[in-house]
């Protein structure tokens, strides 16, 4: 075994020779044998204990290490399954795993129906071979069953007293209840969920379910079902989070729940961090190809870096161990010997009881706990505190305890920083209330020495470019000497080296710092294959967040874009490059040797994003394609392709119908639909591009990222992680919105009998309508849905050649636009959250109250506002104003003196229950409650004191603090 010492101190390990169940622990200088709780085994890689679902627990470490060796021997085109296979789920007889795209995913059978695994099928639960079909009946009540939550024994069982199926682990110092798997039932003896195939666990009050409690949605893993007066109701999860099983919550999606509801199923003891970013003893691990949760060993905290358990500061669990803290253990022990030694420590617990608080003769920071007379456990306050020698208990640090600088701190000033001498994106922070604590910039950053703070990353601390150092103090703009090659050369571009070649039968001449004739031909011609293969190393976006910008350290006229830990190759537009300090394209100062003058309407490269920047509508020509073209959707560039028939009209920028005529067929035939053999013509000349297939459009798209389809506002192609393009359909009830990019509920303007839009931009794509309201007005038709836009000043919008050209005629009136005037409607004492009808149109429209101001939306055409179901349908229903709270419109918002804030502090929080808590009131410094609103699908919570989606939210008044 390893030496025991001060940097190995809590430290775990174990050898073959123990049992299964036991470890060392490095404690002062000595390894102390340890043992796991019951049913418990030693993980050797995660360097803690894990729980065992065998009655051998040896047997299921041995499975362990097998699978783990098993697992880094492989390689990574070994882990891939043919599609479409399947195998069983050993843990739900309901369920199984498909093989899609080269990963495993979980899939439930239908409803009534169990996976056979003789068969490999779903079959009918005719015989009742699965339990899991029927629904879930238990015997449990909603009391408590403990009078307190607390526990020592991390590990610890204990079984319910209200359901034979469930049970209690100590998990942090508090009961957590847990369930066996379906047709199982608790075994308290053995402390394990056994097969229940004596018919034990029978309930004798049969219930549903508990109220409140939730559980996974079977085909959806955004959806969970919770318990609402005895029965089960289905809830979604918001946009970009996912239910986690084990937690019984909705967490941000790390990955493993698809668009399409899909769970994928994890690695053989894959290990992953706990979804709540404040629990840091937990982890996830893979068992049996499900996530299980799993906890560190006591003064131990889960690494993310290493993937294992690994031990915490002392007075920080979620703090690593450092190298620093081997100072303090060194104190510690030294202070054990003057303990020993009849020093004066050894005397200040004599004649005190035990449990006897007494503070540390040399630290101000410090007390020590007395039993028998001796001070047996020292103690430290908790950051920013100090103790208290005549209170003797731990309070804020008011500046009674001046802790001196030293070390690395001993040069800095009071509260401020100092940088950690071997990581740069490590420094301390130094402050005599605090003492010198140990801390790190985000992921993607660098603490920067000069201005004292946490930069983004541009290459001063990255490895990847500290090995393109050969321009590491030159100029900008200037060029050096390749060290072989006499016909390559480095620009300095922004401190990177950007390899370049001189024309042919030329060489770079360092003298003049260019490349010149060769005229006695003494420069071998060399290529620049091995030098970009030795300035390109491997490094990537897995630990940058999306947006981040990297630069192409081999051509500095390309970048990429971080996108869901990929990269996304990017190129500058015309007469531009790349700077990387700067993170965007600039104009070009004949620094960097890649750029090519080119005619603008030949740019093959996609146009700069930041040519989208607060843009909505506008239209952008593909250059290399008559096909495809761009549009600004809210200030983002997306790639879009015109429907069949259609090709892009670079003088109208908009998809426009081919002229279909050959030698002896006029427009009129064309038209009429009697041609046969024709020839396709764009402007006179014959567009010779293919539009690209969904792969192809996939490979300019963000991963993960979803397009419309043609013809079907229900469907849409979604970009999985490999580039493929798989056609889905939202679910029933929901249409696919172009604009925002997912499947949400629909408004009425997608059929959803035919999948047809209606309205103006019906069957239109990539081209502009009139607004029939305003003559300066039109429509930029995306995938059937519109984007409102006007023409300039002294413009107006042309039907027939369907563009904005001048207003000779002054068609539009004198210098204002002809547009139906909205007439004003009140927000008092109307909600933000809920939407009205507009009466001055016949609910044609609708509005919603934002901050007290009234935003008018119009219906698709021929759709009405239905006060009912909030909703634009087809035919119109009645047709009323809005009733409003006349407490509200009475009261406004600022209640006086005399209201419910007289007794509250300043800051405390009251649910607003007259509008059913869409809003609550704020106290101020002068005893007037102010009230704010929440977000349209939020309600407050008067429990946690802050806005939560209405669908988990009881509204309910709260009272004094």
């Amino acid at each position: 075994m390893p030496t025991c010492n001060t940097l190995m101190e809590q430290r775990t390990t174990t050898n073959r020779a123990l049992n299964c169940t036991q470890y060392y622990r490095c404690s002062h200088g000595k390894w102390r044998l340890k043992s796991c709780p019951k049913h418990h085994f030693y993980a050797n890689h995660l360097s803690t204990c894990i729980r065992s679902y065998y009655d051998d627990v040896c047997a299921a470490r041995q499975e362990m290490e097998n699978d783990f060796a098993m697992a880094q021997n492989l390689s990574s085109t070994s882990s891939k399954c043919r599609h479409m296979a399947v195998r069983r789920f050993e843990q739900n007889c309901r369920k199984y795993l498909m093989c899609l795209e080269n990963k495993w995913w979980h899939q439930f059978c239908p409803l009534g129906m169990y996976y056979n695994n003789t068969y490999n099928y779903c079959m009918p639960n005719t015989d009742g071979q699965c339990s899991l079909t029927s629904s879930i009946k238990i015997n449990i009540n909603s009391q408590m069953e403990f009078d307190t939550a607390s526990c020592d024994l991390q590990g610890a069982l204990r079984p319910s007293a209200l359901s034979c199926d469930r049970f209690y682990e100590c998990q942090s110092g508090s009961w957590e209840l847990k369930k066996c798997a379906r047709n199982q039932y608790f075994n308290a003896t053995e402390g394990l969920c056994l097969n229940d195939k004596l018919k034990f666990c029978l309930p004798s009050n049969e219930v549903n379910c508990t109220e409140g409690e939730r559980r996974e949605f079977p085909f959806n893993c955004t959806a969970y079902e919770i318990c609402v007066d005895g029965k089960w109701q289905r809830n979604d999860c918001k946009s970009g989070f996912m239910f986690d099983d084990i937690l019984n919550i909705c967490t941000i999606n790390d990955g493993s729940c698809a668009e399409n509801g899909l769970r994928k199923v994890c690695q053989k003891w894959e290990v992953k961090p706990h979804l709540l970013s404040e629990n840091c003893t937990q982890f996830y691990y893979c068992f049996h190809d499900n996530w299980s949760q799993g906890t560190c060993l006591k003064a131990h905290t889960y690494s993310k870096e290493l993937g294992e358990c690994v031990p915490n500061a002392a007075n920080e669990k979620c703090q690593t161990f450092t190298e620093e803290e081997s100072l303090s253990i060194v104190i510690s022990s030294n202070l054990s010997v003057k303990l020993e030694s009849g020093d004066s420590i050894s005397t200040i617990c004599r004649d005190l009881e035990d449990g006897s608080i007494v503070q540390h003769p040399y630290s101000c920071l410090h007390f020590f706990i007395c039993f028998r007379q001796v001070a047996i456990t020292e103690q430290k306050c908790i950051k920013g505190s100090f103790f208290d020698a005549k209170l003797n208990y731990c309070r804020p640090n008011d500046g009674s305890c001046l802790i001196p600088l030293s070390g690395v701190c001993e040069n800095a000033t009071d509260g401020g920083n100092a940088a950690h001498p071997k990581d740069c994106r490590a420094f301390y922070q130094c402050s005599t209330l605090n003492g010198t604590e140990l801390l790190y910039c985000p992921e993607g950053e660098y603490y920067n020495t000069a201005t004292g703070q946490c930069q983004i990353d541009q290459g001063e601390c990255r490895a990847f470019f500290k090995d393109n150092s050969k321009c590491a103090g030159v100029e900008h703009g200037k060029h050096i000497a390749h060290e072989r090659f006499c016909n390559i050369y480095f620009a300095c571009v922004r401190g990177l080296a950007i390899p370049a070649m001189c024309p042919s039968e030329q060489h770079f001449n360092p003298a003049v710092g260019s490349c010149g004739s060769d005229v006695k031909q003494s420069c071998e011609n060399e290529t620049l294959l091995n030098i970009v293969n030795e300035l390109n190393p491997i490094y990537g976006c897995e630990n940058l967040d999306d947006g981040h910008y990297l630069p192409d350290i081999t051509d500095c006229t390309r970048y990429y874009v971080c996108s869901r830990g990929m990269k996304v190759a990017k190129r500058c537009s015309l007469d531009t490059y790349f700077d990387s300090e700067q993170s965007l394209c600039v104009p070009d100062d004949k620094s960097c040797p890649y750029i090519e003058k080119k005619q603008p309407n030949l740019l093959l490269a996609p146009p700069d994003p930041s040519i989208c920047e607060g843009k909505h509508g506008t239209i952008l020509p593909e250059s290399g394609d008559c096909k495809e073209f761009y549009v600004c959707v809210n200030g983002k560039l997306r790639h879009e392709r015109c429907y069949t028939n259609y090709y892009f009209n670079s003088s109208l920028m908009q998809c426009q119908r081919y002229h279909l005529y050959d030698d002896n067929t006029t427009l009129g035939d064309a038209v009429s639909g009697s041609v046969h053999e024709s020839k396709i013509i764009q402007n006179g000349l014959e567009c010779k591009n293919e539009p690209l297939n969904n792969t192809q459009l996939c490979f300019q798209m963000p991963q993960r990222s979803s397009l419309a389809e043609e013809g079907d506002c229900r469907r849409y192609i979604n970009c999985n992680d490999d580039g493929q393009a798989v056609t889905q359909r939202c679910r029933n009830g929901e249409s696919y919105d172009s604009l925002l990019g997912f499947c949400r509920q629909n408004d009425g303007t997608c059929l959803l009998e035919n999948g047809q839009r209606v309205g103006v931009c019906k069957g239109r794509h990539g081209e502009l309508v009139q607004n029939s309201e305003d003559c300066r007005g039109y429509f930029v038709c995306i995938h059937g849905q519109k984007i409102a836009g006007n023409c300039k000043k002294n413009e107006y919008y042309d039907k027939i050649q369907s563009k904005c050209i001048a207003d000779m005629d002054n068609q539009c009136g004198e210098g204002t636009t002809q547009t139906v005037q909205t007439q004003a409607v009140s927000c008092v004492g109307l909600s933000n959250s809920v939407l009205y009808p507009y009466t001055f149109d016949e609910c044609r429209s609708y509005f919603q109250c934002v901050n007290g101001i009234p935003k008018v939306q119009k219906c698709a055409d021929g759709l009405y506002f239905n006060v009912t179901i909030t909703r634009c349908v087809k035919e119109i229903s009645n047709c009323y104003a809005p009733v409003v709270n006349l407490k509200h419109a009475t009261e406004g918002i600022v209640h006086r003196k005399e209201n419910i804030c007289d007794k509250a502090l300043p800051g405390h929080r009251y649910a607003n229950l007259d509008d059913h808590c869409h809003s609550f009131y704020v106290c101020d410094e002068d005893g007037s409650a102010i009230r704010t609103n929440c977000a349209f699908d939020e309600l407050y919570n008067a429990e946690t004191g802050i806005c939560e989606p209405s669908s988990q939210v009881v509204c309910k008044w709260n009272s004094l603090p």
